[in-house]
């Protein structure tokens, strides 16, 4: 028989999650929602490619996914652009 199949053992099981998600205040719903805002999230949205800023606009769900932005600035090469 299977371990799950038994009902203490699944009963056990679903009580420590759910005492874990009222103590945490984290559920597999939550960490999903939180993975797909990074997944999901685009640079160009975000971030302004000008001065490499934070655009004003950008969607507080859109900000969970950045963590820092390094901006590197490059002299001119004499390269022209045509």
């Amino acid at each position: 028989m299977k371990l799950l199949g038994k009902t203490r053992v699944s009963e056990a099981i679903a009580k420590a999650m759910a005492d874990r998600s009222k103590r945490t205040g984290v559920n597999a719903d939550r960490i999903i929602t939180e993975l797909a805002k990074i997944a999901f999230a685009n640079a160009g949205d975000i971030i302004d490619p000008v001065d490499g800023c934070i655009k004003e606009d950008a969607a507080p769900e859109d900000l969970a996914a950045i963590q820092s932005i390094k901006v590197k600035t490059m002299e001119n090469l004499g390269i022209e652009r045509i």
